[in-house]
């Protein structure tokens, strides 16, 4: 049973004859406080809008009562979670990373400054999600190919099991590797074909993503292309920065090397704090205070012949927390 504590008792006397703020249908024995039937924890799952009022059970409030809400240790409730007075309700979508319980406090206040508390439990879960869309793969027909899934294109934060793989919508010339996640075969023809990639938790919680092969005629040179973009980066000032381009980032259809290179979107120069090694295809450097603010950075993948891609992404340089984070407090 959670119980309400009349926090400011000691200082205001209500008269047996006097109205109010708040009402018990049915009061509890004398010499004992009004009680709250236990409430079942209300139940969301991330990524997902969900509603939940709170229960007046026993109690019903008369004009002049003010509701809030916070975390049960006083904190705002997070960003993505929003409680209306007016219907007594809780609303909002929680991050897709999001697992565990919250422990919302409902206070409820009088005009003469009585005050009452109720917990509220909040249970979050849900399974796997999509946490890297996978990209079109450009494959030519007639010659052999293997496509890897990137790791971390499916995301369980639930119990932390290994999820399983599964395919559908596969034409004959085209395999599955489960175990290694990888795709292989021979195209026969040119054309476009899509697949179905379904990752399982333990809890039989599963989500699908569709892969695009994008099947050509071979004809001359085939331009390399972006198989898997680059994530923008959060970088603090003072402080290492060291990260390396995926190698799986560029891909060439014709088997060439593919040379790396990197300036600013406008064609400068990097700036002098930050270096990059094509043969590692690693940037590092350290960016100090005046370096602050956001740098967009080309790096540009060219084959043998002469045939270019570029990709553009975002270095945040800050002295505090990355922009957009999820609000998982």
């Amino acid at each position: 049973m959670l119980r309400f504590c009349l926090l400011n008792a000691l200082r205001c006397k209500v008269q047996p004859d006097e109205p109010s703020s708040w009402h018990v249908k049915d009061p509890a024995k004398s010499g004992m406080l009004p009680v709250l039937e236990e409430q079942a924890p209300g139940k969301a799952e991330a990524g997902k809008a969900f509603n939940v009022s709170v229960p007046r059970a026993r109690f019903e409030h008369a004009a002049g009562v003010t509701f809030t809400a916070s975390l049960v240790d006083g904190r705002p409730l997070p960003s993505w979670l929003h409680f209306d007075a007016a219907t007594l309700s809780l609303a909002g979508t929680p991050p897709k990373a999001f697992r565990g319980n919250i422990n919302v406090k409902v206070s409820a206040e009088d005009v003469v400054g009585v005050k009452t508390d109720m917990i509220l439990p909040v249970e979050v879960g849900g399974g796997p999600f999509v946490a890297l869309p996978l990209q079109p793969q450009h494959l030519l027909a007639g010659r052999p190919f293997t496509f890897t899934l990137p790791e971390g294109s499916f995301w369980d934060p639930g119990d932390g099991s290994s999820l399983s793989l599964h395919t559908s919508r596969l034409p004959a010339w085209l395999h599955f590797d489960a175990a290694h996640r990888r795709f292989s075969g021979v195209p026969p023809t040119d054309g476009v074909v899509e697949v179905n990639v379904t990752a399982t938790d333990s809890q039989q919680l599963s989500v699908t993503q569709n892969v695009v092969l994008v099947l050509l005629k071979p004809r001359g040179n085939q331009p390399p292309f972006i198989a898997h973009h680059i994530q923008n980066t959060h970088v603090q000032m003072g402080e290492a920065v060291h990260f390396i381009i995926p190698p799986s980032s560029f891909k060439d259809l014709d088997g060439d090397g593919l040379a790396l290179h990197a300036v600013r979107s406008d064609g400068r120069p990097l700036p002098s704090w930050l270096h990059f090694d094509p043969a590692s295809r690693a940037f590092s450097g350290r960016p100090g205070k005046a370096d602050a603010g956001l740098l967009s950075v080309r790096l540009s993948a060219r084959d043998s012949r002469g045939a270019e891609v570029q990709e553009d992404f975002i270095l945040n340089i800050t002295g505090g927390s990355p922009l957009g984070k999820e609000d998982f407090f």
